[in-house]
């Protein structure tokens, strides 16, 4: 995705509750995975969860590291992506306040997209380099 060679994303596991599969903190870049998801999930969903959450830390990283009060960054439509994702990382809504809105707000439908979309490719990179 793009992220920085000098940014570390750690992965660790954690009881959830029975609907929350994971999660991404961006104070300490770490990605959790449910405990009962990775160990009763299937290596699709675990994958395509782990790709969501990466996604998350993608737009933090983005969000993070543009300068929003340049001309360019405000006008250019190149930046219309990450300008929305801004303005939902400063409102995000969280699942407890009202699930609807949260599974519809820009950063949650683009990393569900993200993800339901590359899990195939990594699938088969992982079958086509196996040993």
């Amino acid at each position: 995705l793009g992220i920085g060679d000098d940014v570390e994303i750690i992965v660790s596991t954690e009881k959830m509750s029975e609907y929350t599969y994971g999660y991404y903190v961006d104070k300490s870049k770490e990605i959790f995975i449910s405990y009962k998801h990775l160990n009763e999930g299937n290596v699709e969903d675990v994958l395509q969860t782990i790709l969501h959450e990466m996604h998350h830390a993608f737009v933090h990283y983005t969000v993070e590291n543009i300068d929003y009060e340049s001309e360019l960054v405000k006008e250019n439509y190149f930046y219309k992506q990450a300008r929305e994702w801004k303005e939902n990382v400063d409102n995000y809504i969280s699942s407890d306040t009202n699930f609807d809105e949260y599974q519809n707000q820009p950063i949650e439908a683009d990393a569900r997209a993200y993800a339901e979309e590359r899990v195939a490719f990594y699938l088969q990179y992982v079958e086509d380099n196996s040993i």
